[in-house]
């Protein structure tokens, strides 16, 4: 396992199918190299959430910040609190950072951000399956231009994730959600088409920005 990702290892995602489509074989390997990880996850749980978080090995806390009633301010300092009080002695934590088409995802990205996380290291992730079906129209990793303002320097982008155990590993989790959750995100033939293209990348990337 790449050093960076040693200790307690914390991403945040919208909902956790999205970390387990994202990052399943770096959560894996991780975790199986024996560093602690845990997936905070903004928006409601599904059923199937605990069981593909098993299958990789990591631990999940869910927000579910879509069913609290309150105004925007409000909402968005009950999310900050919250990933700073989850990501307190964090070693690792990786965020949404491309190519952020859906709105909520970019807004959790934005205030994390724009108000400051109290972490050691951050870590951009590029968001499956968007960025696969996107990689034709440009295939070059940089953080969206949502998030730029944000950035003071250059994003630096590692690859991990890259042994067949690990990519096995996350295509048991993903297929844990079954057929009709998967059809509404990525069809089971797109995903073997993911994992195919991550070999041939050699990973999953994360972009480093301090």
């Amino acid at each position: 396992m790449n050093s960076a990702l040693r200790g307690r290892f914390v991403i945040i995602a919208p909902r956790l199918q999205d970390a387990v489509l994202s990052l399943g074989a770096t959560i894996a390997n991780a975790a199986r190299e024996g560093s602690n990880v845990e997936i905070v996850t903004v928006f409601s749980s599904q059923s199937e959430d605990q069981f593909a978080c098993s299958l990789l090995g990591a631990s999940a806390h869910w927000l579910s910040v879509d069913g609290i009633q309150c105004d925007a301010t409000a909402r968005e300092s009950y999310v900050v609190d919250a990933v700073q009080r989850w990501t307190a002695d964090a070693d690792v934590i990786a965020i949404p950072g491309v190519p952020l088409v859906n709105a909520g995802d970019a807004w959790i990205s934005e205030i994390l951000l724009r108000r400051g996380l109290d972490h050691r290291r951050v870590a951009l992730y590029a968001e499956q399956p968007a960025w696969f079906k996107q990689r034709r129209q440009n295939s070059e990793l940089c953080a969206s231009a949502r998030l730029q303002p944000f950035l003071n320097d250059i994003v630096r982008w590692t690859l991990h994730g890259s042994t067949a155990h690990d990519r096995n590993a996350k295509r048991m989790a993903a297929r844990a959600y079954g057929s009709h959750r998967m059809r509404t995100r990525m069809p089971f033939s797109a995903l073997n088409r993911l994992l195919g293209y991550e070999f041939t990348m050699g990973g999953e990337p994360l972009g480093w920005i301090d």
